[in-house]
């Protein structure tokens, strides 16, 4: 039977449309430099809007982070950055969704970070359109030579920018936000181990400063990597991302997000694969006493499981 020439060009068409990102994904290679350069393409966004808005710029360079993170990690900080372009999005009077999130994987593949990447510039270029800027970024050299570690810093820079945008948008309710999303997980790895729950929220103190929740999100970081010892995981050093000066809520919200995606590599290990990291819910009213107390709590509940062995 012949099919008709209309539905011929129409299948063809439409297969051509999947062949290629098909021959991308098996031919083509993300290396870290190619998602440098689409990182700075977004550090340009950023900054443009912000001229735009009139907000005066951060001219000194940020603190270079010497560490060796894994691709885990520089995945987490465009999460971040996707979390601040919405606190701009707000700020701005415009609406704002659920930042989409990871499976638990112990090891992120390069073109996750890409795509990440490109959504944070999808969603920039949105932000400019409906607050009516038209400038556009120049256009960006190809870069070569660049390792995790420059990405990682890159994106981290950003991020710092967006808080000069939303002038230091970061507050204990979206910090709470958080920690309520690796509260989840935990809850959900206890079930899966079978351990009774018996841990009870900490007395919450009064007069807590950034730098005390900063010291708990440390003390859960260390549980954590006490499992991945027993895992057999790589641990991460996240010393290097302390302040050497005063700690703001952006620095606990930044470490706190590297403690879940630390934390997705027991699931991940558990064989919890499938298992999603709940989206952060909108708090309100928050101040870091709550903050504090719901960490803490967080670390006395994680403390309860004494083995990872028991179903495996």
């Amino acid at each position: 039977m012949r099919i008709p020439l209309f539905f011929s060009a129409f299948f063809c068409f439409a297969f051509g449309l999947f062949l290629p990102s098909f021959s991308f994904a098996s031919e083509q290679k993300i290396t870290t430099s190619a998602v440098y350069q689409r990182a700075m393409k977004m550090e340009q966004e950023v900054h443009l809007i912000g001229k735009a808005i009139g907000v005066k710029p951060h001219t000194k360079p940020y603190r270079w982070v010497k560490m060796k993170p894994r691709p885990r990690d520089v995945w987490e900080v465009t999460y971040v950055i996707m979390r601040k372009i919405n606190f701009l999005r707000l700020q701005q009077g415009l609406e704002s969704g659920a930042i989409g999130t990871s499976y638990a994987v112990i090891n992120t593949p390069p073109d996750m970070i890409y795509e990440q990447v490109e959504r944070g510039l999808t969603e920039l270029r949105l932000l400019k359109e409906q607050v009516g800027i038209t400038a556009k970024t120049e256009k960006i050299p190809a870069v070569s030579g660049k390792k995790l570690l420059d990405l990682f810093n890159l994106l981290l820079s950003t991020s710092k920018d967006l808080d000069v945008l939303t002038e230091n948008g970061v507050n204990p309710s979206n910090v709470f936000g958080e920690a309520m999303r690796i509260y989840e997980d935990v809850s959900e790895v206890l079930r899966r181990l079978q351990i009774n729950d018996t841990a009870i929220p900490p007395e919450k103190q009064e007069k807590i400063q950034p730098k005390d929740a900063y010291k708990a999100v440390e003390q859960l970081l260390n549980t954590i990597q006490n499992l991945q010892r027993e895992a057999g995981v790589e641990r991460v050093d996240f010393s290097a991302l302390k302040p050497p000066g005063t700690i703001y809520p952006t620095d606990v919200y930044h470490l706190l997000c590297m403690a879940i995606v630390e934390f997705k590599t027991i699931k991940a290990y558990l064989g919890m694969n499938k298992s999603l990291t709940p989206p952060a819910g909108r708090y309100e009213g928050k101040v870091p006493a709550d903050v504090l107390q719901l960490i803490q709590w967080v670390t006395v509940r994680m403390q309860q499981i004494h083995s990872l062995n028991t179903l495996r």
